[in-house]
């Protein structure tokens, strides 16, 4: 039986020594094609299949160009016919007459090869002789408006001049009446009468020039962008009413538009501000929450709902303020560089400020601040600062901090707890003299030491103590183990850093 088990393994063994070269370029060549055929079948490999089918000139996605019922052209992607449309376009109107042109074809999404593919130059031919070939539908003559993000065509300039001369009437209200006179460095001249009580003349607006008085005076309307008109020719069926396009101008929107903190906000009166409730702020704003501290500067999501063309109604005030006096700072090398305070309170300056403002109804669009005039001069304000660097505090043991320097349970937590498992090592914070070593209340088994500069920290519910009253100790040295003494929950050191006599936060000491 062994004879014959050794005759089998040597015959194996000539057998693979023979063909294993074979057979590894045979397992090769089936991981490299089962791999090959998993990259080509894969959606995370898109870009590379796409390549690849460029490559082999293999069917790929594309769009097919329409014109009428006819297609022209197969190109990759629809930018390409829409360059070539508009290219086509300018062409015909780099002359005297202006045309108004709709689209004049369609795209709809198919698969073709990438040889097949036209390039913009291709498209020129078909998409000239569909223009050449429908000129004489355009002979109405009319007047093309570009307005924001929209474009009407109308049949004389006197329906542009009405149309704003509404919009203008809709921004301002029963209060006013308006006309539209013409259209001058892209905006509308508007002439604008106040409608006084009881139907008295009307009364032309107060310009800049004939008051002085404090309030808010209309200066005008403005729109937020240029205002473009052209004549052409173009279609009866593609003018439009004053109605239709005065409908669409002020047909509302939801636009997302971001809100600056300042002092004094809130949450709930950013909301306010925003017309929007708590709810719908947050949902914009997740990495808030109702709990959440804000600061002036914090940049908030918000929506708002305006119409589709907007119309500012411009004012001018005019207020008196008081701005901050200038500061002086002394200074004190024998203070911390945290202390601050104000050796001369200063007064602030009494000015008065002209603004131009602009209101997209009743939201501040924008402020311009025109002049500002001093009616009482600012007195210095002097503040004294330390300049002796902040004593460095070590992490005094290690382990997870199970509660912070803040209110709870109903009453302030004056330290951090840093909890651990028992007979945790815990080191002193920084050098100083040992001032308490022992039981001490509800603190349990507690060590203080006083670094000597008013500072003084504090390590309580130790399971055993290292050093004795009257010691100096130094930074890192270890000076009691953790433990669950005094008025404890479980195994932590609770430490404190006073500094004369009052609580700090420790956080803001340690390294």
């Amino acid at each position: 039986m062994d004879l014959w088990f050794k005759e089998v393994k040597g015959k194996v063994r000539q057998f693979w020594e023979k063909r294993q070269h074979g057979i590894v370029s045979a397992a090769l060549a089936l991981f490299l094609v089962g791999s090959g055929v998993y990259m080509m079948m894969s959606p995370q490999f898109g870009p590379l299949q796409n390549k690849v089918r460029h490559l082999l000139d293999w069917e790929v996605e594309a769009y097919a160009v329409m014109v009428g019922n006819e297609q022209v052209a197969v190109v990759e992607s629809e930018e390409v016919a829409e360059k070539a449309w508009n290219d086509a376009v300018s062409v015909l109107n780099s002359g005297d007459i202006k045309y108004h042109f709709d689209s004049g074809y369609q795209t709809v999404q198919t698969t073709a090869k990438p040889s097949e593919f036209a390039d913009q130059a291709g498209l020129e031919d078909p998409f000239e002789q569909y223009l050449s070939e429908n000129l004489q539908n355009y002979s109405v003559t009319g007047y093309t408006l570009n307005v924001g993000d929209f474009s009407f065509v109308f049949r004389t300039i006197d329906e542009i001049l009405e149309l704003f001369q509404r919009l203008a009437q809709n921004c301002l209200g029963e209060a006013y009446s308006v006309a539209c006179t013409g259209i001058r460095d892209g905006q509308p001249i508007f002439d604008i009468q106040e409608e006084p009580m009881g139907g008295a003349k009307a009364l032309t607006i107060t310009t800049p020039e004939q008051t002085e008085e404090e309030g808010s005076t209309l200066l005008g309307v403005k729109l937020p962008y240029e205002v473009v008109y052209q004549m052409i020719y173009t279609r009866e069926d593609d003018l439009i009413t004053v109605d239709e396009a005065y409908e669409q101008c002020i047909q509302n929107r939801v636009v997302e538009r971001t809100y600056t903190v300042v002092a004094g906000d809130s949450l709930n009166r950013i909301a306010s501000k925003n017309e929007l409730s708590l709810t719908e702020l947050l949902a914009l704003n997740p990495e808030y929450t109702i709990n959440s501290v804000i600061h002036a500067g914090d940049v908030f999501r918000v929506q708002a709902s305006e119409t589709n063309v907007i119309v500012y109604r411009v004012m001018r005030e005019i207020y008196e303020r008081y701005d901050d006096p200038p500061v002086e700072y002394e200074y004190d090398s024998k203070k911390y560089t945290n202390y601050s305070s104000v050796i001369k309170e200063g007064k602030p300056a009494l000015v008065k400020v002209e603004d131009v403002v602009y209101y997209n109804g009743t939201t501040e669009a924008g402020r311009e601040e025109i002049s500002v005039e001093t009616l009482e001069e600012a007195e210095v304000k002097v503040v004294l600062r330390g300049t002796k660097p902040l004593p460095q505090f070590i992490w005094p043991t290690q382990g997870t901090v199970t509660s912070e320097f803040k209110m709870r349970w109903g009453r302030m937590h004056k330290g951090i707890d840093i909890a651990n498992r028992y007979g945790t090592p815990i080191y002193a914070s920084a050098s100083g003299k040992v001032i308490r070593a022992g039981w001490y209340s509800t603190y349990g088994q507690c060590v203080m030491i006083d670094h000597q500069n008013g500072f003084v920290t504090v390590y309580a519910h130790n399971s055993s103590i290292n050093v004795k009253v009257g010691q100096w100790v130094t930074q890192g040295e270890l000076i009691a183990k953790m433990g669950s003494t005094g008025n404890s929950t479980g195994n932590h050191c609770h430490f404190e850093i006073r500094h004369n006599g009052s609580c700090i936060n420790p956080r803001k000491y340690l390294k």
